[in-house]
């Protein structure tokens, strides 16, 4: 075995290591995104048959700042079941982007507005009857939850996220999870923060029971486990080359948009000049501008070339 992996068997043992086969707990994945998130190309269909292939009882859909993915979440593992594989219960979520770092908003009903202070979503993740899990604690690496603020707000956070294998949860896991062990005493959990299907799994959030209820109920009782073991290098590569494609698509696709949007405004502006010019030398030679019929041609005057009147023609003999 690789040192990294002895690393990560010693987690397995300090966290438990529960759920493994023959005990009665159930295993859930309480952090998985789909292709509703910017930077996944994991369609539902492919999530489904992976959780369900390692055996999991439930995954949640906290998918960034956005709950489209629910919905085809829970239509791909209503005809996972009916085709006959194990049933998979599917948790509402959201990864809310705070002021403050991350949060994982479990077992919501609606979605949560990013960018507000930890305290406030913390507060609007319970009035809607959630569970409030900080997402990758302490990391140095993606936007976390810092150490002074989990002082503070320990008695309103539910859960702590201990163990995620992706790079950036990696970074700071034996620390939070050393100091919710002695300090805050948070529901300890695990979430593969998978991007791509595969990987759903590789940290799971082991809790006595079945169901989804059960989990809720551990969560709040802060008896839950984690366990699980680190993304590849090559899976981090690859998630982070679709971050960055696909923010340069939406970038690419932003300054195409402004630039039609300037376009139309110069043209406009070009139109309004142009019969505007026209009949402002009308007036100034001492002629009403007229209404013009639809098919007249005086609606198509160019400034360059002004209607000229009568008088004028008989001076110049008509010519240009």
């Amino acid at each position: 075995m690789s040192g990294q992996g002895m690393a990560w068997q010693q987690v397995w043992v300090e966290l438990g290591a529960a759920g493994e086969p023959g005990t009665a707990c159930g295993r859930a994945d309480l952090h998985v995104h789909t292709s509703a998130s910017f930077d996944c190309p994991a369609r539902p269909a492919d999530i489904i048959w992976n959780a369900v292939q390692k055996g999991l009882t439930a995954v949640a859909v906290t998918d960034h700042d956005t709950v489209a993915g629910w919905g085809p979440m829970e239509e791909a593992a209503r005809k996972a079941e009916d085709l006959g594989l194990a049933h998979l219960e599917i948790i509402r979520g959201e990864e809310v982007s705070t002021r403050d770092g991350h949060l994982l908003a479990l077992f919501i009903e609606e979605w949560i507005a990013p960018h507000r202070p930890l305290l406030d979503t913390v507060r609007e993740v319970h009035a809607q009857g959630g569970v409030a899990v900080v997402a990758h604690p302490l990391s140095p690496l993606v936007s976390s939850v810092r150490r002074r603020l989990l002082d503070e707000l320990a008695g309103d956070i539910d859960g702590l996220e201990v163990l995620n294998p992706s790079w950036g949860g990696y970074a700071a896991r034996r620390t939070a999870w050393q100091l919710n062990r002695l300090y805050w005493h948070l529901a300890a959990t695990g979430g593969s923060d998978a991007h791509l299907a595969r990987y759903v799994g590789q940290a799971v959030t082991v809790y006595p029971g079945a169901t989804a209820l059960d989990l809720k109920a551990a969560l709040l009782e802060a008896a839950t486990e984690a366990a699980g073991a680190p993304h590849p290098w090559y899976a981090e590569l690859v998630t982070i080359g679709s971050a960055f494609s696909q923010k340069s698509a939406q970038r690419l696709s932003a300054i195409l948009r402004a630039q039609g949007r300037r376009a139309a405004r110069r043209s406009r502006r070009a139109w309004h000049r142009m019969v505007g010019g026209a009949a402002a030398w009308r007036l100034r030679q001492g002629q009403r501008p007229a209404a013009a019929a639809p098919d007249s041609d005086s609606q198509f005057i160019l400034p360059g070339r002004p209607h000229r009147p009568a008088e004028w023609e008989s001076r110049t003999g008509g010519v240009s």
